[in-house]
């Protein structure tokens, strides 16, 4: 089973390393999570604005992770243009199992990137609407 959701960020900051530049900027992501017998995996669109542009979300959710909720993991952003985005996912147990509502939030937490992002760092709540494929 696969679970849909499309969310939608309030407004903040990514900071780009080099002289420190401040892009303010909206995330909306259109991800499918799974669950499997091994752990589970986050895949989607990232859009942002501000001409930050569109990537692609990953994230693989290791079966020790779902011992805690939210569970834990890192992500990948990659195809934006000027580099890739890193860092850190938290989504609720909710969100990979099926029983996530509109209220269930998803926090990413930019560590570092590639390219025109090396150094980036932001924070982002996730929240918005599920749908599940049978």
């Amino acid at each position: 089973m696969k679970r849909i959701f499309s969310s939608l960020a309030l407004a903040l900051s990514v900071c780009a390393a080099a002289p420190a530049a401040t892009i303010s900027t909206t995330l909306t992501v259109n991800a499918t999570a799974s669950l499997g017998a091994t752990g589970g995996a986050i895949n989607g669109t990232a859009s942002f604005t501000n001409g930050i542009g569109s990537g692609t979300l990953s994230a693989t959710v290791p079966l020790t992770a779902l011992a805690s909720d939210p569970a834990k993991t890192t992500f990948t952003i990659s195809g934006l243009t000027g580099g890739n985005l890193t860092g850190n996912i938290s989504v609720p147990l909710s969100v990979l199992t099926g029983g996530a509502t509109s209220a269930a939030t998803v926090t990413l937490a930019v560590t570092s990137g590639t390219g025109t992002y090396a150094g980036a760092t932001g924070n982002f709540s996730l929240t918005g609407s599920r749908s599940e494929e049978h």
